[in-house]
């Protein structure tokens, strides 16, 4: 099966499709094509689960770094737009809202930023319940495609209020990707991905 972004590397896409001219009847070619936002990954994921040995535990813990990144940033972002429409409390102080920008990696090994990075948001979460109303603001100022568009770095903005009540289990030393959270994790994808996979009948 192959995946690719639509009008992304559509030649190479085509030629992959056309190779081994001589494989078994029974292989059945499938290419998988959409727009960002589409699903295809999500489709991936749910046949790796099902038709593969699934996803690596190294894959998982990518995922997940990934994961925490992506809140810390989008949750900066919305935080500070928050405070210019009026929709967020400033709970949080300079020093805290650095910690969510700093470029360290929220990995089980840097301890110290991963439990920093866990405390500003917690105490976010805590302290401005109101804190998600701000992607319905940005909804209401500005047209669809401009708030799609200014979203498009909250990368979890469709599993966003799922992420933000589990941010301690998320930011956890040790904790493992469930299938759940990997299926709700969204992931810009570049190119074409290719899965080879077995279905019995």
């Amino acid at each position: 099966m192959q995946m690719g972004l639509c009008g992304s590397m559509a030649q190479d896409l085509l030629d992959a499709v056309a190779e081994d001219p001589n494989a078994a009847r029974t292989e059945i070619k499938l290419l998988l094509l959409g727009l960002a936002g589409a699903g295809k990954s999500t489709i991936f994921k749910q046949l790796s689960m099902m038709y593969t040995d699934g996803i690596s535990k190294e894959e998982r813990y990518k995922m997940l770094k990934f994961l925490r990144k992506n809140l810390a940033e989008s949750v900066l972002e919305l935080y500070t737009y928050g405070l210019k429409a009026g929709v967020c409390k400033p709970v949080l102080s300079e020093e805290e809202m650095a910690v969510l920008a700093s470029k360290e990696e929220l990995s089980d090994e840097n301890v110290k930023a991963l439990t920093a990075c866990s405390e500003v948001l917690l105490k976010l979460r805590d302290e401005c319940p109101t804190f998600l109303n701000v992607i319905k603001k940005l909804d209401d100022k500005h047209s669809e495609q401009e708030s799609e568009t200014r979203l498009e770095i909250y990368g979890q903005r469709e599993h966003m209020e799922f992420f933000w009540q589990n941010l301690a289990l998320i930011f956890a030393v040790g904790h493992e990707v469930s299938d759940e959270e990997l299926l709700k994790i969204r992931r810009s994808t570049v190119g074409h991905q290719n899965l080879k996979f077995r279905v019995g009948f």
